[in-house]
């Protein structure tokens, strides 16, 4: 079975089983990149046949019917996937497979080796706000490692990464140093001795906090039912006896009860604010605060023509060094209609651009969603400022964000295209799809996707074409066993 249970089924269980595996459906979300969608199908399947403990070859069938129907170009890599991983299968030494090992082969064969590694990576640097936000993240991080057949960490990995993120948080004020104190006193050795902490020592400060916040409230009122008292005799008998506002009464009084809106943190809260100061902005109307962050989507979109996914980039660009003006780099930039700002990968950052002497400083930040598997985006506020130059010698000169793990090396959005003066023209076929810069004078055609993957991740194509090899070997060994087993029962008889 799915949930890896054996035992004998009934005709009914059958039937049922059937009706909602035809049930399932899944459509890709815009705007996500098929390494993406791929993950997010997996996942959902995975967690649907998993509840509903139908057989591995009843799951199977149907994944292998439905990839069949499965139009959208980003899914072909799945669909491929799918198909080969009979063949696969049949290789392995295992004769009946479970289902984590169907899907994790699937996933292997559907995405690319260093888009496994990124998975780890994340997790490795995952934020801690808090027990509950870190328990759920911690729990989709390691269904993602099962199912990608990664290996999952050991206990002392997670409980490392735990402290590392503990002292993180701290630092940067997520969390008072009390937790952190409180936890290191305890000495948990596995995991779950470690969450269940946690749990207990916020459970704790929270409850300490809310007494004091009552304790105090109780100071207050004590002087304030002198003045009520006063006020009554008067007549004035509607409104707050405590912030003076006439829609609502004392014993509703926000103010009053959990304190007053915090210029700081947007919060209320008594005492003095423990969040990590923000840079933000108050509007005067309304007079609340308002975080200067700002959130950007990486899409990424492909043009699909005859099959064959097409992606608009320009080839011809180059980026100078900031020492020597006629020492330059040349680069490939994928151009995003749909991002507001334009991206840099932190990892060509730091090949690249940093050893062509450009330094990242600290702004606005950064929000950007679709370049993680949880959903949730990576906050980033490191910006560089990069000089590029057109092949006529026209040279701009554009701000970009460092964004950790981001699949582009760079990623040129709006604000880079306004400035360049860019158009983009996608027709029915492949040479009416461009990309022209006019402040370059640079018309460049669309690139085939695979043609560019190629391009920017060379290793990514050598541990491709090592996996074909490797499975072709498997498969001639198989084959050269089952020779020898053929030969070997007809000599025996």
């Amino acid at each position: 079975m799915t949930n890896g249970e054996t035992r004998t089924f009934t005709e009914s269980q059958f039937k049922s089983w059937n009706a909602e595996l035809l049930k399932f459906a899944f459509k890709p979300q815009k705007g996500h990149d098929k390494d993406r969608i791929t993950i997010q199908f997996l996942l959902k399947f995975g967690r649907f046949t998993k509840e509903l403990k139908c057989t591995v070859d009843m799951a199977y069938t149907r994944l292998r019917l439905m990839a069949q129907d499965w139009q959208d170009s980003r899914l072909a890599a799945l669909q491929t996937a799918v198909e080969n991983s009979k063949e696969e299968l049949d290789l392995s030494e295992t004769k009946d497979p479970s289902w984590k090992t169907v899907m994790s082969t699937i996933a292997r064969l559907a995405l690319p080796t260093d888009q496994l590694q990124v998975v780890m990576q994340e997790w490795r640097e995952e934020e801690y706000k808090g027990i509950h936000h870190y328990q759920s993240r911690l729990k989709r991080y390691l269904e993602l490692i099962t199912l990608l057949g990664l290996e999952k960490p050991t206990d002392r990995m997670i409980l490392l990464q735990l402290e590392e993120a503990l002292g993180a948080a701290v630092k940067h004020g997520r969390i008072k140093k009390q937790i952190l104190n409180d936890f290191v006193k305890i000495g948990a050795t596995t995991i779950r001795e470690a969450l269940d902490a946690l749990h207990q020592i916020e459970s704790a400060v929270e409850k300490s906090e809310r007494l004091e916040a009552r304790g105090s409230s109780a100071g207050s009122g004590d002087a304030i039912s002198k003045t009520s008292s006063r006020s009554n005799t008067s007549g004035n008998t509607t409104g707050c006896t405590h912030c003076g506002m006439s829609n609502h009464s004392v014993d509703k009084c926000k103010t009053k009860l959990y304190g007053p809106v915090c210029d700081n943190c947007g919060q209320r809260h008594p005492g003095p604010c423990t969040n990590p100061k923000k840079s933000s902005k108050r509007n005067a109307k309304t007079n609340r605060v308002y975080d200067a962050e700002e959130t950007v989507t990486y899409q990424a979109d492909t043009t699909a023509i005859g099959g064959i996914d097409y992606v608009p980039v320009f080839s011809k660009l180059a980026i100078p060094s900031k020492e020597n003006k006629e020492q330059l780099t040349a680069v490939f930039a994928f151009v995003d209609p749909g991002a507001r700002v334009s991206l840099v990968s932190q990892a060509f950052y730091e090949t690249t651009l940093a050893t062509l002497g450009y330094v990242t400083f600290k702004g606005t930040t950064m929000i950007v969603k679709g370049v993680d598997h949880t959903g949730q985006g990576i906050r980033t506020s490191d910006h560089v400022t990069v000089t590029w130059r057109f092949p006529n010698g026209k040279e701009l000169e554009t701000d970009l964000v460092v964004v950790p793990h981001l699949p582009e090396p760079i990623l040129l959005g709006r604000d880079w295209q306004r400035k360049a003066g860019v158009l983009m023209s996608q027709g029915d076929s492949a040479e009416d799809c461009y990309c022209e810069a006019r402040l370059g004078q640079l018309k460049e055609p669309f690139l085939k996707e695979s043609e560019y993957r190629k391009k920017i991740n060379p290793q990514g194509e050598r541990a491709a074409k090592e996996l074909q090899k490797s499975a072709r070997n498997r498969k001639i060994k198989s084959g050269r066993a089952k020779a020898n087993g053929k030969n070997q029962a007809e000599n025996h008889f």
